[in-house]
């Protein structure tokens, strides 16, 4: 349910681990597991990723980063192409060449996090 990421008692019933290392210190972090392609040769269908929430989103976005963009029309892991402040939206973008980029208007976004990192399981 992509409006209960911002309800901080949804989030402190979910469960938990700690990770080891001081990155992980610091701020949300939260894992998923990505199912599709379009993030396909970096990210594969599969891969865990962990992935920090960035406060204020609005300021802190960084084109050429990777990031979970939560809409109340779901979830993507997108590359971010670019922000353009005047229409107040943002280009996100796919690694794989199959897929276009398109813009999401920052008002219809919930919530953003940085990825991280990645576990890619190997198949035997």
């Amino acid at each position: 349910m992509p409006y209960a990421v911002n309800n901080p008692s949804y989030i402190k019933n979910l469960p938990s681990i700690e990770w080891p290392g001081e990155q992980f210190k610091h701020g949300l972090h939260i894992s998923i597991q990505v199912s599709g392609d379009s993030m396909f040769p970096t990210i594969a269908s599969g891969d865990q990723l962990i992935c920090k929430k960035v406060d204020d989103f609005k300021s802190k976005l960084r084109p050429g980063h990777i990031y979970v963009v939560v809409t109340s029309d779901g979830v993507v892991v997108k590359r971010l192409d670019s922000i353009d402040e005047s229409n107040k939206s943002i280009t996100l973008g796919s690694d794989n060449p199959i897929y276009k980029p398109y813009n999401e208007v920052v008002s219809n976004i919930i919530q953003v996090f940085e990825v991280k990192c990645k576990d890619r399981k190997s198949v035997v």
